[in-house]
């Protein structure tokens, strides 16, 4: 997962991401700081290296919960 430190849509912050997301689904999580929601609002456009990542089919799947 990828977050940022100051989401206005997360008032915790990335620790906040940390509590709901990472740790209950078992991600890896990295902070880009000040990044804001990461979206086009925020200055961000396509991320071609995302896409890729996404698409990559050697990537294993996180596990199903039980």
């Amino acid at each position: 997962m990828i977050t940022s430190d100051n989401d206005p849509y997360c008032p915790e912050g990335a620790e906040g991401y940390r509590n709901v997301y990472t740790e209950a689904l078992g991600l890896e999580r990295h902070v880009v700081p000040g990044a804001g929601h990461i979206a086009i609002e925020d200055g961000y456009g396509p991320w071609p290296a995302i896409l890729d990542w996404c698409l990559d089919g050697t990537i294993a799947a996180a596990q199903p919960f039980a």
